[in-house]
């Protein structure tokens, strides 16, 4: 798996794909290898991850994303229609645009739901950040048609 080893973003994101692949792929920065690929342009390694597998097979953006978890997580469905529905791989490629042209703020909004540390398992972080933000919005929403009442 090749990604951007100068983003923020993407080495939070590969904690957690090596924890979900076992390790299973190497994980190497653009920077040091993409000589390597001469039919691949730079370009294409500064705009999304690639995944190259031994028999030259090359995935991108939004296909490696929803790879680790087919080949080795319980969501294996997203890669599945990722590949079999239009208008999943339409959105998804859309939304791996956004992300990848917005990588500071999406780091940072990482590191807000799931926590500084990806080492660590966030779903609980997440979970408790997004049931108090749930309960501000709704204190905020009580306060405010109390008060315009």
């Amino acid at each position: 798996m090749i990604f951007d080893g100068d983003c923020g973003f993407c080495r939070y994101w590969l904690v957690k794909w090596k924890k979900l692949s076992r390790e299973h792929y190497d994980y190497q920065p653009y920077q040091s290898v993409y000589e390597q690929f001469g039919d691949i342009p730079l370009v294409n390694f500064q705009k999304a991850v690639h995944l190259i597998f031994p028999d030259g097979r090359v995935l991108s953006g939004a296909a490696v994303a929803y790879y680790p978890y087919f080949q080795f997580g319980s969501a294996k469905f997203l890669y599945k229609w990722y590949c079999n529905f239009g208008l999943f791989k339409k959105l998804s490629d859309s939304a791996y645009q956004i992300v990848a042209k917005h990588r500071n703020a999406f780091f940072k909004l990482s590191k807000l739901l799931f926590g500084k540390d990806p080492y660590k398992n966030g779903l609980m972080t997440f979970v408790w950040r997004f049931l108090v933000l749930i309960s501000i919005s709704l204190a905020v929403f009580y306060l405010t048609n109390t008060l315009l009442q």
